[in-house]
C-alpha cells in the first residue's frame, strides 16, 4: 500500500510540475501541451485513487478462509 501511495504522490507532483511549466512557458503550443498533461495526470491520479479505495474497502475476497492473510489467493470481484 505504501508503494501505491508513493506512486500516487509522484504522479501528483508531476501534475503540479506540468501546470507550473504551462504557466511559465512562452510558446503557446507548449503552454497548451503542459496544461493538458497536468489535466491528464490529475485524472489518472483520481482514477487510481478510486480504484485503490474500492480495493481497500473490501472488494477483495479469498477463495479459502484458511488463507485469509495469503495474498496469492486473493481475487478481485469488482470491475
Amino acid at each position: 500500500m505504501k508503494d501505491m501511495q508513493a506512486h500516487l504522490e509522484k504522479l501528483r507532483n508531476e501534475a503540479d510540475e506540468c501546470k507550473l511549466i504551462s504557466k511559465l512557458a512562452t510558446d503557446t503550443n507548449k503552454k497548451a501541451l503542459f496544461a493538458r498533461l497536468a489535466v491528464l495526470q490529475r485524472a489518472l491520479v483520481k482514477e487510481l485513487e478510486q480504484r485503490c479505495m474500492r480495493a481497500w474497502a473490501g472488494v477483495w475476497s479469498t477463495t479459502d478462509s484458511r488463507h485469509d492473510n495469503d495474498l496469492s489467493v486473493v481475487r478481485l470481484r469488482g470491475p
